[in-house]
């Protein structure tokens, strides 16, 4: 139940929302951080009709004037691809949450984290274009 997760410590309580309509709920949660571990679709690709939350999560943020994302996970660049193929989005995130973070906001800074034997993924951290 809830955020319980075997060998798992909380330090906080983490509840569920609705990606699309908290920040239109909550209009101050905009003001802070917000954090995408790992924001797995289980969509393989981005070219059906299917809804990505995680772009959805990140659209809302910045229509509520998000100004700063951390995220966790593979960054598009950093995947070593097969030359003359499109370049594929990890495991760990959609092709269109790496074009919206990448076109709403710059990269400020990186830190190597600890990574499984098939990822290359890292904490980046983003700060809003033509914020102050």
């Amino acid at each position: 139940e809830g955020n319980r997760a075997p060998a798992c410590r909380t330090f906080c309580e983490v509840g569920r929302a609705d990606c699309t309509a908290v920040f239109s709920e909550r209009p101050e949660l905009a003001e802070r951080t917000l954090l995408m571990v790992w924001p797995v679709t289980g969509v393989k690709e981005d070219g059906g009709d299917a809804a990505l939350w995680d772009t959805l999560c990140l659209s809302s943020y910045v229509q509520a004037g998000g100004r700063r994302v951390a995220y966790v996970g593979e960054r598009e660049h950093e995947i070593e691809h097969t030359p003359g193929k499109p370049m594929d989005s990890g495991i760990s995130a959609s092709s269109r949450f790496q074009a919206l973070l990448r076109s709403s906001f710059r990269l400020s800074s990186v830190v190597g984290i600890r990574q499984l034997p098939f990822a290359v993924d890292d904490l980046s951290i983003w700060e809003r274009k033509g914020a102050t």
